[in-house]
């Protein structure tokens, strides 16, 4: 391949998740149509952009490495697919949407090699619907008398009256999110690289607070410090319910709790911010979050439920000195912030076990009338023997003069 062309992405997936979950499931294989799902099969680099800002897309994943899985677009997405570095899957199948899809050439013009790879793609498009084209990635994988895992329900009626009637469709959205839940060692890389710069974006954000600043242009600041670094933002708050007042003020403690993406993936990071000296009380509760912080990650293993852990944690400050402190989240970090459980899963999924493998956000949160926001966040891997944080661990008042 011509060195202009950048080489495929690598894949994402962890293969012997990938065998245990549909094995456990009787599934022979995967389709995938939410946005989440199909960047997570597909490993599409879209430069930190958000994957659900993309076009439709399908993607189909069988159980064996001998079945090729295949990726299923709109045929004007394949300069940007080529571009960003293409995918792993080996069958790219393109559906023509209208006529601005075709690009002009003129006669004896030489393609560059980025539009020679995506010209031979153009070729196997077809003027048909986007799920007759992925009928037929699922025929090509050899799937058309399987057992399929579906993301959507309305992809089983549809893939039948493409042709699918031997198929047989079982709608687990459950399956997707368990594969997704336990992180490949290309995935930690890139929530490593996440982590790090979220950390980084948010301590220059905290670095211009100053009495009087309006929370918007922290905000700002965070966002263009993390695209520098070629992630993307998705929040900087202030605490739960924002600052008590309309601008920052001295000596008020302030949560800075950031939330941004590298390439889709997710890290959190949180820090109690205040400007000008702390006082003795913000100093004593900030010491008593840390200290349980730090004794609650050297208990965390494998098998301790979510909420097991949040109250060793929050016992842990009170009995270094913040007894009114009480709210500790566990959430799973991956492609979005609840990887492990869909917002409709009920409450008492908190009680689900941690897996080896795991990158979770243990955010220690609390707010009080009169008083201000106290906020310690990090990314954390589940190892086999505790946990491994994917930040620096600094986690020292944010003091701006």
């Amino acid at each position: 391949m011509s060195s202009d062309v950048p080489a495929p992405a690598p894949a994402l997936l962890n293969r012997t998740r990938v065998e245990r979950v549909l094995g456990a499931r009787g599934l022979d294989g995967l389709v995938a149509a939410d946005p989440l799902n199909v960047h997570h099969l597909a490993a599409l680099a879209s430069c930190g952009t958000d994957p659900a800002s993309h076009g439709p897309r399908f993607a189909v994943l069988p159980a064996r490495d001998s079945q090729p899985a295949a990726l299923v677009l709109d045929r004007s997405s394949l300069p940007a697919l080529v571009a960003d570095g293409g995918t792993w899957l080996p069958n790219v199948v393109a559906f023509a949407t209208d006529d601005a899809a075709d690009w002009a050439m003129r006669p004896g013009a030489t393609p560059t090699p980025h539009e020679s790879q995506w010209l031979a793609l153009r070729e196997r498009a077809a003027l048909d619907a986007p799920v007759s084209m992925l009928a037929r990635a699922v025929r090509d994988a050899g799937l058309d008398h399987a057992t399929l895992g579906l993301d959507d329900a309305r992809l089983a009626e549809r893939l039948r009256a493409s042709g699918l009637e031997h198929a047989t469709f079982v709608v687990s959205p459950e399956a997707f999110r368990d594969l997704r839940a336990v992180k490949s060692d290309a995935e930690l890389g890139l929530l490593r690289t996440a982590a790090r710069i979220v950390e980084i974006a948010c301590l220059e954000a905290a670095a211009q607070l100053h009495e009087g600043a309006a929370w918007p242009d922290i905000e700002n600041h965070f966002m263009a410090e993390l695209a520098w670094r070629g992630g993307r933002g998705d929040r900087l708050s202030c605490g739960p319910a924002g600052l008590p007042s309309p601008a920052v003020r001295r000596g008020e403690p302030v949560a800075a709790d950031a939330l941004g993406r590298y390439r889709g993936y997710r890290a959190a990071f949180g820090r109690t911010a205040v400007v000008g000296a702390p006082s003795s009380d913000l100093l004593r509760r900030n010491s008593a979050m840390q200290r349980g912080f730090a004794d609650a990650c050297e208990r965390l293993r494998p098998g301790m439920r979510r909420d097991e852990f949040a109250a060793a944690c929050a016992d842990a400050v009170r009995t270094h000195g913040f007894h009114e402190f009480r709210r500790v989240r566990v959430v799973t970090l991956g492609l979005d912030p609840l990887d492990a459980a869909s917002p409709l899963d009920p409450p008492a999924d908190a009680g689900a076990p941690l897996e080896a493998g795991e990158v979770v956000a243990v955010s220690l949160q609390y707010a009080e009338i009169g008083w201000g926001s106290a906020l310690l966040t990090d990314s954390l891997l589940v190892g086999e023997y505790g946990a491994a944080a994917l930040t620096t661990m600094q986690t020292d008042l944010l003091v701006a003069p």
